[in-house]
């Protein structure tokens, strides 16, 4: 339905009172800090805006003055020429009121198609929920494994303040927005154990199992669905990111979606799904900007499929049909990530997120340099735990894969030839260091090339059907699967009473917990500090501990040391003063040991 001249004009009326008003409130930012602060804190419940400081106030009043201006400007210029500028409007929603239309059609097909025709067997309901099962167990026999720096950082740096604080500060890359944001939410419902922290992460390892086979199915068959599912599933390095509370796992689950989306859009013309393509996507940059490798990777499998045809027949004969639904989804995508990080980029700046130190280019010789041994260490890390044989037999499974690819795959173009060309070719522009952690999201699509691989022979040769819809290939893969999970089983009812033990760190809290008075003070250095921190919390020892040792009074000072990391009593106090000395030496006595962990206390020089 075309909506009525007199709805554009009410449409137009409301459009520019919102540009006045907004236009207005930038325009504030005219006045000075000290007389526009009062009226920010007036509008907070609190009577004070503490997120509005001066260096707030600084960045803001560099532009948005202009943009009101402008804005006021826009709005002058539409009611001087508002015969021309209410047409205009009456076209645009006219044309949005037809899109949505059609995109409320498409998204009902969507569903049908995904919950309609498609709808899984019994088998594979059983076989998906099997292997769910054994990925939870798994997962929650290593969820009580010590904190790590970097996950305890992300929890006591961003996860346990404010919102607002989680979508601003990009200080450090260890926020990855929307899984901190996950976990902000599972804090404040659940607490801060280790379960509740990790939460989020152990949900996206579990999720993947479910979406490989998805994945898994609509790239080959059945048998590889079922495969992949249990070598995710199963694997010790998944095992290891579910349960390390960052946004690896995160990403790796949101990048089987849009490969799902993706497999999906380029048989179905479909408006809704583009656009949920497109919102995963930007929701899969706003957890780590190095979603840029699995986006890319599906853009140039889809483009390279429309030059070679492979799309479907809704799109029309000529492949611009489809081109242009792709160029339109990667500018809606850009621009949903540009307005999810705009917070950031107007608190932390641009840099911090497109150039800080941690994704800054190598030098050609670094890069030379250190890419060989990040290769090697993610291929230990991915291989860790893993038989030699089970290894080479996944090795040789991806490269059968490749060569099977026209008789075993339902696509022309195999997705890995694109992910080899995509990521050589932004690994020339950017010369990144790409640690382990940065490879995550593409180990789950190796399991479903190597596992596609591996059963090629069976799919090829055998056409022996056994009782009902199963084949021997199914029956093939269900016994692989099994053989995985048994294992991975066993691993985990190994690894459990050392993976729940408790470790040196969190041993110190406990131990000094009891023991802390008013002006007592704790210090330590990396890597102790921050895992620290959380066992702190947990265990019930305030901030004032161990923060600002110099800045607060105090009388008796414990120091942890790490001989692993040849640190001594003066090495730590050396960091965390000033002057080096802040402890009468004659007062040292080593108190506790614990591994290589040593606790020593003294008084106050």
């Amino acid at each position: 339905m075309i909506p009525s001249k007199r709805s554009s004009q009410i449409f137009w009326g409301l459009l520019l009172a919102g540009m006045l008003v907004a236009g207005s409130v930038c325009m504030l930012f005219f006045l000075p800090y000290g007389q526009l602060k009062p009226l920010a804190d007036h509008i907070s419940r609190r009577g004070h805006l503490d997120s509005f400081t001066i260096g707030v106030y600084a960045k803001l009043a560099e532009f948005l003055p202009w943009v009101g201006i402008l804005l006021v400007l826009a709005t002058l210029a539409a009611g001087v020429f508002h015969r021309r500028t209410q047409a205009w409007i009456h076209r645009l929603v006219g044309f949005l009121a037809v899109q949505l239309r059609v995109t409320w059609r498409d998204t009902v097909d969507f569903w049908r198609v995904m919950c309609g025709r498609r709808r899984p067997s019994w088998w594979a309901v059983l076989a998906v929920t099997a292997i769910s099962l054994v990925a939870i167990f798994t997962r929650l026999a290593f969820v009580n494994r010590p904190f790590q720096h970097d996950e305890a950082y992300t929890f006591e740096a961003f996860a346990v303040r404010p919102f607002f604080k989680i979508i601003t500060d990009y200080s450090l890359p260890n926020n990855h927005v929307l899984h901190t944001i996950l976990v902000r939410i599972s804090y404040l419902l659940f607490g801060d154990s280790p379960l509740a922290v990790r939460l989020p992460a152990l949900a996206a390892g579990v999720l993947m199992v479910p979406a490989t086979y998805f994945v898994a199915g609509r790239l080959y068959t059945r048998s590889t669905a079922i495969l992949s599912a249990a070598l995710v599933a199963a694997a010790p390095v998944l095992i290891g990111f579910s349960t390390d509370a960052r946004g690896y796992t995160l990403l790796a689950l949101i990048t089987l979606g849009v490969f799902a989306l993706g497999i999906y859009v380029k048989q179905h013309r479909n408006r809704f799904a583009w656009l949920l393509l497109s919102v995963l996507s930007a929701l899969g940059f706003y957890t780590l900007p190095i979603m840029l490798y699995p986006y890319g990777i599906l853009m140039v499998w889809l483009f390279i499929s429309v030059l070679a045809g492979d799309y479907g027949k809704d799109y029309g004969r000529r492949c611009w049909g489809m081109v242009k639904y792709l160029i339109f989804s990667g500018l809606v995508t850009v621009a949903l990530t540009l307005i999810l990080y705009t917070p950031i980029f107007i608190y932390s700046g641009v840099a911090s997120v497109i150039s800080n130190s941690f994704v800054s280019p190598l030098s050609w010789i670094d890069f030379r340099q250190t890419l060989p041994v990040r290769l090697l260490e993610t291929w230990q890390g991915w291989t860790q735990d893993v038989p030699v044989a089970v290894v080479y037999l996944l090795v040789a499974g991806a490269v059968l894969s490749l060569v099977f690819h026209r008789k075993i795959s339902r696509h022309r173009f195999p997705i890995q030839v694109a992910a080899l060309i995509w990521i050589t070719v932004t690994f020339l522009i950017q010369r990144p260091n790409p640690w382990e952690r940065v490879w995550t999201y593409l180990f789950a699509p190796v399991m479903i090339w190597a596992s596609a691989g591996l059963m090629a022979s069976f799919i090829l040769r055998s056409k022996i059907r056994l009782r009902g819809k199963i084949n021997l290939d199914t029956l093939v893969s269900s016994l692989l699967a099994l053989a995985v999970l048994s294992a991975s089983l066993v691993y985990g009812i190994n690894n459990i009473p050392e993976q729940n033990a408790v470790k040196d760190i969190e041993a110190a809290a406990i131990f000094l917990s009891p023991k802390l008075q008013t002006q007592d003070r704790i210090a330590m250095d990396y890597p102790m500090d921050v895992p620290f921190w959380y066992y702190a919390r947990l265990h019930g020892i305030g901030q004032d501990y161990i923060f600002n040792v110099l800045n607060r009074p105090y009388e008796h000072v414990y120091v942890i040391v790490n001989t692993n990391y040849q640190q001594t009593v003066q090495s730590v106090l050396t960091t965390r003063a000033k002057d080096g000395v802040f402890c009468n030496p004659a007062t040292i006595q080593k108190i506790k040991t614990i591994d290589f962990t040593e606790i020593y206390e003294c008084n106050r020089q």
